[in-house]
């Protein structure tokens, strides 16, 4: 299973496969990340919130988009999965 991860915010700062952390940087932007399926994805932002996506749900080539938001004080981070390839505009 190939996937493109995509960060539509400054806040999201890593993301972690199982027990590995990787940081947004230029190595990994708008590269694929093979993997085998099974893993846990997790998104953290500044604030420590977490999102969570469970890959064995998932069976073809995806992307996720990460974004995360302060509101008062407080950090959100949302997480959109889509097909690879799927044209995604965030506002």
């Amino acid at each position: 299973m190939k996937i493109r991860i995509y960060n539509h915010g400054s806040n999201t700062k890593k993301f972690r496969v199982n027990n590995a952390d990787f940081s947004f940087v230029n190595a990994h932007k708008d590269k694929a990340i093979i993997l085998n399926g099974n893993e846990i994805l997790e998104f953290k932002d500044q604030f420590l919130k977490k999102a969570k996506l469970d890959l064995s749900n998932y069976k073809n080539d995806i992307d996720i988009h990460a974004l995360s938001f302060r509101v008062v004080n407080r950090g959100i981070v949302t997480i959109f999965v889509v097909p690879m390839g799927t044209q995604v505009s965030v506002y």
